[in-house]
């Protein structure tokens, strides 16, 4: 697996985990975890990811974190037992990330032994398989910069007085957001 640069920090992870609570995780989910999936999580025990997207076919999506292994089903994967039933979803999943209409989890349905990683629409009925297996499922993730590219310009050109007068008005958000652009694009004196 590539782990590098993968997590966006290490203080959103959950506490490390041992067997006893991999095999308590394992019974209340009635489903075996993937080596794989165990091994990263001993790593790290989830959190928000850096490299947080997955291209499939002419689409990407957003996989904002992974879910940890906790005994506690309030938190990690144990989450997927109140989720399956509040969102009907399928019994043989564990969930790795989702927002209530979409979501990215182990798929048990075909093979109980090798999951693979699905990603399901609610919304707009998509159900299709994103990777065969956990690994390839971390290998397909990358780092989408294309938001870091974005650059912010003000629509208008302000005079100090004119804006002074808006800012005393305090009435039109936006030309007092334009304007606070504008003064930091200009060489001036922003007192």
């Amino acid at each position: 697996m590539n782990f590098n640069d993968l997590w966006e920090n290490q203080m959103d992870a959950l506490d490390t985990f041992d067997h006893e609570t991999i095999a308590i995780v394992e019974e209340k989910l009635q489903l075996k975890l993937p080596a794989d999936y165990v091994h990263l999580m001993k790593i790290q025990n989830g959190g928000y990811l850096r490299k947080n997207t997955f291209k499939m076919k002419d689409e990407e999506i957003t996989v904002g974190e992974l879910y940890g292994i906790s005994a506690n089903e309030e938190e990690g994967i144990l989450i997927t037992i109140d989720m399956r039933e509040e969102w009907e979803l399928p019994e043989d999943i564990i969930l790795l990330n989702g927002d209530g209409h979409t979501w990215v989890f182990l798929d048990y349905r075909k093979n109980r032994e090798q999951p693979s990683v699905s990603y399901i629409d609610l919304e707009l009925e998509i159900d299709l398989v994103l990777a065969s297996n956990f690994t390839d499922f971390i290998n397909g993730l990358y780092e989408d910069d294309s938001l870091e590219e974005i650059e912010y310009k003000a629509e208008g050109v302000y005079t100090e007085d004119m804006f002074e007068r808006i800012v005393e008005e305090g009435e039109d958000a936006f030309e007092l957001t334009d304007g606070v652009l504008y003064f930091t694009e200009v060489d001036c004196d922003m007192k």
